[in-house]
């Protein structure tokens, strides 16, 4: 009797295990058999069959791997049998990576773009230029068109690079690193806003009639002085060391201990700028700029100017237009007495709005740097046109 071949889901696999086992299997059913039912032929095949031990199966296994070059979900998972093999291939999902890739929604453009970069947000408007989106069309409508087809830069961008390089006081090196351009052309550009900005702009910085100044006097002065015209002071912006000795003469500032620049403000009761003098070196006081810099000719009879303790020597010239000046009162060694100390108060209460212009100014990093030596002949009216955006702002004291 021939061996029953035996069959199975897995392509003939299990009978091929059994094959060695049939010849004895085949010579017992031989010895026993007779012609018996077919009930009686099963039940001497299952015994037999329980007798044989199977041999093991055995797998062959390989991988193959390749590089994948992105991460996500699996597209499809397909397996397969060929023969005794078992092929399994795993296909991840194509994905647009959101940040590298420029194809599809998640398109996106990284570095700086000159103004293109700034226009469509207020906030980096605001924190590299310090100018809101209307105050920089503003400006921009100042400037003339460009006269030539081809240019190195757009309009816009020329302004932006100005307006970065007083608020974020970098270099023109980096500026044209940024713009795309190089520092010959970022140089222009920055010289020929500033040329025709400081044109423009000034007349934005002026003294009102008496009529405007009393018609916007916060509460604040009107009770206590209610004929103050001006709130004046000066202030210092450092500059690198010189190599002339001469210059080094000239800038040197005793008080800071420092090469400096120095200048008069004065601002009106509600905040504004109303006067910067020309800059003086740092060696130079307080009175000799207040009596040099043509502020007196502003003061007219009847007015009452603020300021802190150091413009003594200017007491006589101002008295001599009839007007007052109004400083701290001075200690002689001792102790202040009570009215003293109350008026010191009360000087100081409102001396302060001239001290938040001058943060106002300040804010421009331009005069807070080390100024490079080569640009203090334009100094001046870098701070002009400081001082006229800073008008342009939201009003200091703001109003009730």
């Amino acid at each position: 009797m021939d061996c029953p071949a035996a069959s199975n889901d897995e392509d003939g696999a299990l009978s091929e295990s059994f094959g060695d086992s049939c010849p004895d299997m085949s010579h017992e059913i031989d010895r026993d058999f007779t012609a018996s039912s077919d009930n009686t032929d099963l039940m001497v095949l299952a015994e037999a069959a329980s007798q044989v031990t199977p041999e093991p199966v055995t797998v062959s296994q390989e991988t193959q791997t390749d590089d994948c070059p992105t991460m996500g979900p699996l597209k499809f998972l397909l397996c397969t049998t060929d023969g005794h093999a078992g092929t399994t291939q795993v296909t991840h999902a194509q994905q647009c990576h959101k940040v590298a890739s420029t194809e599809g929604q998640w398109q996106r453009h990284s570095g700086f773009e000159g103004y293109s970069s700034l226009r469509n947000s207020e906030k980096a408007l605001q924190s590299l230029c310090n100018v809101t989106p209307i105050l920089f069309g503003i400006l921009l409508n100042l400037l003339p068109d460009q006269r030539y087809r081809v240019v190195e830069m757009t309009k816009e961008n020329k302004l932006a690079l100005f307006l970065m390089k007083l608020k974020l006081g970098i270099s023109l090196t980096a500026l044209g690193t940024l713009f795309g351009v190089s520092k010959a052309t970022a140089s222009r550009a920055f010289k020929s806003v500033l040329d025709v900005l400081s044109v423009a702009m000034k007349d934005f910085v002026f003294v009102p009639h008496k009529g405007a100044i009393r018609d916007t006097m916060p509460e604040a002065f009107k009770v206590h002085h209610p004929r103050c015209t001006f709130i004046i002071d000066c202030t210092e912006i450092r500059t690198e060391v010189p190599s002339n000795v001469e210059q080094q003469h000239f800038l040197f500032s005793h008080y800071k201990g420092a090469y400096t620049l120095k200048f008069l403000i004065a601002i009106i009761p509600n905040g504004m700028i109303a006067f910067v003098s020309k800059l003086y070196g740092g060696r130079h006081s307080d009175s000799y700029i207040t009596g040099n810099s043509g502020f007196l000719s502003h003061v007219k009879p009847g007015d009452e100017i603020l300021s802190d303790k150091g413009f003594p020597h200017i007491v006589t010239s101002i008295e001599g237009k009839g007007a007052v000046i109004v400083m701290p009162p001075f200690s002689s060694g001792g102790q202040l007495s009570e009215e003293d100390m109350e008026n010191t108060y009360k000087i100081a209460e409102v001396r302060i709005h001239v001290e938040r212009a001058i943060q106002r100014l300040k804010v421009f990093n331009i005069l807070t740097n080390r100024v490079p030596i080569s640009l203090i002949p334009n100094m001046d009216k870098v701070i002009n046109v400081c001082a006229a955006i800073v008008n342009l702002q939201s009003p200091i004291i703001a109003p009730k």
